[in-house]
């Protein structure tokens, strides 16, 4: 309201402590906290955030009864503002959004807009046709941007971590003669393959390592199968080593589980975000924290939470 002087003036630092907690909301006093005049309200829940909001007319409302003040007018401007609102669950399906999706460090860019090894269309041709969103590849940064409707969004994003999950790291134990064949020439044997990241050898170790699709990978069995022929071998099931996902990866984006329903995700995150997450003196990681129940590590060397 025009006749307070600022949203400080009602809404001091514990009490925005306390209808965060009592809603499960993030409470923020627009810019200059000592001169703001709006007060912002986040969360992914729309009742809580309908809560916070209710309670905080009733505290301007009590802020002016205390005052005397004459509120003539700022009911009809609040309505206006309310229904203008930047409000992520009031209508969807008018507002569209932007979002990305990050890449985990061991999946290459190229292999989401490859036809698959099956013939399928490639993933990110499928994504937009099926969910009405754009994609964007950032190569340099290494992330799919997402622009659509909310929901869509939020579809797309399941579907690029559907396919990102099928993706795994594969070591085979070679016999030298195979090692000696696949050398100098596993940049055409496997690399070339739709949906495979990398492909090495490491002659030292007589050890093939290669990184790609389930279906993919597969199908590099039935290559190496018939190089071993070749050489009058056979490539025993033993001799494969094949893993999801490395536990100490900091570049995977998406959900670890663990017992009693507990989980982790590691996020890649741009250097400004990152210093936005932290805050002033970590105070916004700490908000986080305390609002969701959830522990945050910020990575600022590689730039991951």
């Amino acid at each position: 309201p025009d006749t307070l002087e600022g949203v400080a003036s009602v809404f001091k630092s514990m009490t925005l402590r306390g209808i965060e907690q009592e809603t499960r909301t993030f409470c923020f006093l627009e810019g200059n906290a000592s001169k703001s005049d709006r007060l912002l309200i986040f969360s992914h829940d729309k009742v809580g955030r309908e809560k916070a909001k209710t309670i905080s007319v009733e505290r301007i409302k009590q802020k002016i009864k205390s005052q005397g003040s004459e509120k003539h007018g700022w009911d009809e401007r609040r309505k206006t503002e309310l229904n203008t609102s930047v409000d992520a669950g009031s209508r969807p399906e008018v507002s569209e959004i932007t979002d990305s999706f990050a890449l985990r460090g061991d999946i290459s860019v190229h292999v989401v807009i490859q036809t698959g090894p099956n013939g399928e269309d490639p993933v990110v041709e499928d994504v937009e046709h099926s969910t009405g969103t754009k994609l964007t590849l950032m190569r340099d940064k290494g992330f799919i941007q997402i622009q659509g409707l909310a929901e869509k969004v939020a579809q797309a994003k399941r579907q690029l971590q559907q396919f990102t999950e099928q993706f795994v790291t594969c070591k085979i134990q070679l016999r030298p003669p195979i090692t000696a064949a696949l050398a100098n020439k596993v940049s055409h044997y496997i690399r070339p393959m739709p949906w495979i990241a990398a492909a090495e050898v490491d002659e030292a170790k007589d050890l093939l390592k290669i990184q790609g699709h389930q279906d993919s990978v597969d199908q590099t069995f039935k290559v190496l199968r018939e190089v071993y022929q070749d050489h009058g071998l056979e490539l025993l099931d033993s001799d494969i080593v094949t893993s999801k996902r490395h536990a100490g990866d900091e570049h995977i984006v998406g959900p670890k589980h663990y017992a009693k329903g507990r989980g982790a995700d590691i996020i890649r995150v741009s250097e400004d975000d990152a210093a936005f997450i932290l805050g002033r003196g970590g105070k916004t990681k700490h908000k986080i924290a305390r609002v969701s129940g959830a522990t945050l590590e910020l990575h600022e060397r590689n730039n991951t939470v």
